[in-house]
């Protein structure tokens, strides 16, 4: 289960938004077609500054 989804920005800095429930990889749906990553009703945009979206913040 993760708490997070990291952004990396093309400036080559890092930030994170926290999730509240944790979600499970499974949880997160890529859309390749419109560069976006959507987690239930959170969807982000991966185009401008953002270039990659991962989980992160690994709860057991």
């Amino acid at each position: 289960m993760y708490t997070e989804l990291q952004l990396k920005l093309l400036t080559g800095r890092t930030t994170a938004i926290r999730v509240d429930p944790p979600f499970d990889f499974d949880d997160m749906e890529y859309l390749p077609g419109i560069r976006a990553v959507s987690l239930g009703n959170l969807t982000v945009l991966y185009e401008g500054l953002v270039y990659d979206v991962r989980p992160a913040g690994r709860v057991l």
